[in-house]
């Protein structure tokens, strides 16, 4: 498969277009704006994507987050942040359960270079 990123100047349909043209199996999808946020991710939208799989012949293995940019990242040492990038990937978690995908991939993130691990587990209770 190919990551739909690579498209993301384009619509999702698009990338479904390249991808099955050059002969892919399989086109990973990119939970980002354009493609598939998953806050944009109503049953309509689904029900595209859905489409698009068919109409393309194209397997989706996997639906790909990368939550490193402001205002998400899983490792920060911000409880709201780290809250809301749970929540932003328990929705892509669900999104690609109704699509029919497998597997969700994310960026584990980072909580910053001058971070020792006790700044980590003091943080944890703010």
């Amino acid at each position: 498969s190919i990551l739909s990123v690579l498209w993301r100047r384009y619509s999702l349909e698009h990338a479904f277009q390249v991808a099955s043209r050059c002969g892919y199996d399989g086109i990973d999808i990119c939970g980002s704006r354009p493609h598939a946020y998953p806050y944009d991710m109503d049953a309509k939208r689904i029900e595209e994507v859905i489409g698009y799989k068919e109409k393309y012949h194209l397997e989706i293995p996997a639906y790909c987050m990368d939550p490193l940019a402001y205002p998400f990242n899983p490792a920060s040492r911000d409880k709201v942040e780290r809250d809301a990038t749970t929540d932003m990937i328990l929705r892509a978690v669900d999104v690609a359960a109704e699509i029919g995908i497998e597997k969700v991939q994310f960026t584990a993130g980072h909580a910053g270079y001058d971070t020792v691990a006790a700044q980590n587990r003091k943080s944890e209770n703010t």
